[in-house]
């Protein structure tokens, strides 16, 4: 799980960098979250496809709902990733 409240900017070279990421824990059966990800990096990351790779379902407002996220799915549950609950 990346926290990214303190990203501001991120390029596509850094967009890739999280796409990789992603690839990786899928391919070794791993999760990958992000959290706290403001808007305009999230549409950088939906333009260059990394989203998808990523899975909107493991974007999260809260470091908390990343890890309620990630303990849920552990069991086998689904949890709203946080913008359900507002």
């Amino acid at each position: 799980m990346l926290d990214c409240s303190s990203i501001d900017f991120i390029d596509t070279q850094g967009s890739q960098a999280l796409g990789e990421l992603a690839e990786v824990a899928h391919a070794t059966h791993s999760s990958f979250r992000l959290a706290r990800v403001r808007p305009s990096i999230i549409e950088l990351l939906d333009r260059d496809g990394v989203l998808e790779a990523i899975g909107r379902d493991h974007i999260h407002v809260s470091v908390d709902h990343a890890v309620e996220a990630e303990l849920a799915s552990a069991n086998g549950a689904l949890v709203p990733t946080g913008e359900e609950r507002k």
